[in-house]
């Protein structure tokens, strides 16, 4: 398994904004094809809880996570209790956001061709009003090349590759149009493709930053959260590919095989 290096920690560290939070580390995790490791969040908005995109601990001393991400295949699953923003009355706003940071690594003869992000959650607004009454989602963020098949990615430009997720229905709601009961299930995704800016990538960074808003007024309520009845909320999914070396030698292999006497 690849070991993060003093530079790549010192990368992570001088990229990641300010927080409001220390850092919940929640460690490694090994999926099929790829390892996922140092995966960490952190709360970038005053009174959230340090643990959004896990459960909660009930001790904000312990800057610990009652919840752990789940790896299954080559995904990273997210389990989300608290990653929420509410607001209520005349002038009432809320943000909530939060950084997710991970480094993956593609296991040997493997290397990662693109990396997908799926997340699901629902809005709800009550009242009388208009759309200062409102909830909105965001997802972006970057994946960084660190290292492939040939050697290291030098850092430039062409090494990190931004992006913005689709919401659907769009990532905006409001009064009076989107007023429930019942509330609003929405779903947001991105795919990354990785190997047609850098080929042969055997280890990234990702860094995905999660916001989410809501506003009222006088009568009204808005609540947006990231949930589901049952399973994830949020997964981060690498799609692999056998390296090109590997291809090339199962390519020569199949070529002795077919000189070997008494094969056809």
């Amino acid at each position: 398994m690849r070991t993060l290096s003093l530079t790549a920690l010192l990368i992570f560290l001088l990229a990641a904004p300010a927080a409001l939070a220390l850092p919940v580390v929640h460690g490694n995790f090994a999926g099929t094809n790829v390892q996922f490791q140092q995966v960490t969040e952190t709360t970038q908005t005053a009174g959230d809880d340090e643990c959004l995109f896990t459960a909660p601990d009930g001790n904000p001393a312990n800057n610990a996570c009652a919840g752990t991400p789940l790896a299954f295949g080559d995904s990273l699953l997210f389990f989300p209790t608290v990653f929420s923003a509410t607001a209520t009355g005349a002038g009432g706003a809320d943000t909530t956001h939060s950084l997710l940071s991970m480094f993956v690594a593609a296991n040997p003869l493997t290397t990662i061709d693109q990396l997908k992000i799926d997340e699901f959650g629902d809005v709800l607004l009550t009242g009388v009003g208009n759309p200062v009454t409102s909830a909105s989602v965001s997802m972006s963020g970057f994946v960084t090349v660190i290292q492939t098949t040939t050697g290291p990615c030098l850092l430039g430009p062409g090494c990190t590759i931004g992006f913005t997720g689709t919401l659907n229905p769009a990532g905006t709601y409001s009064l009076p149009g989107d007023g429930g009961p019942p509330a609003i299930l929405w779903s947001g995704g991105v795919l990354v493709d990785i190997a047609s800016q850098v080929p042969d990538a055997t280890w990234v960074q990702l860094q995905f930053d999660n916001i989410l808003n809501a506003a009222s007024e006088s009568g009204t309520s808005a609540t947006i959260q990231k949930k589901v009845v049952s399973g994830p909320a949020i997964a981060v999914t690498i799609i692999p590919e056998p390296a090109t070396g590997s291809l090339l030698g199962l390519g020569l292999l199949g070529l002795l095989l077919l000189k070997r006497p008494g094969t056809r």
